[in-house]
């Protein structure tokens, strides 16, 4: 007396069905526990969709919400990067400009700090901004 036959091919037919789910939990758990680059973020979702694992499920859920955190922090560099570039064209002897570069300076890096860029990648925009404080300073004591 064994198996039934039509249990076994039942049986055979969900582990096909739900391996691939849950070898795309693990990887998904695995990139939100260490945190991850968009690409593998992305890579992985896209397999978990494959492999029809619902968006409901916590983990997929949180790799979304990790997903979109790290295309923000990535949107925010790159604003930091363009307002830095700007401030380079700004005339060192107009207090107003200086201030005005360093106000979109100033917030352009708070904006990256709130959304959890690495304070690294923004110490030459923080070196910027004091500089051009520092102008606005020396500009103010020679008038």
């Amino acid at each position: 007396r064994g198996v039934d036959e039509a249990a076994i091919v039942h049986a055979q037919q969900v582990l096909r069905e739900e391996e691939p789910k849950q070898q795309a939990r693990d990887e998904l758990t695995k990139l939100v526990m260490v945190g991850a680059t968009i690409e593998a973020l992305e890579a992985a979702l896209n397999r978990a969709k494959k492999a029809n694992l619902s968006s409901e499920e916590s983990v997929v859920a949180q790799a979304e919400a990790l997903l979109r955190a790290e295309r923000e922090k990535a949107r925010l560099s790159e604003a930091v990067s363009k307002v830095l570039e700007e401030s380079k064209d700004v005339d060192m002897g107009d207090v107003s400009a200086l201030k005005e570069a360093k106000a979109a300076l100033q917030a352009a890096v708070h904006a990256a700090k709130e959304a959890g860029v690495a304070e690294d990648s923004l110490r030459g925009a923080e070196l910027r901004r004091r500089r051009l404080h520092n102008a606005v300073e020396d500009l103010k004591g020679s008038v």
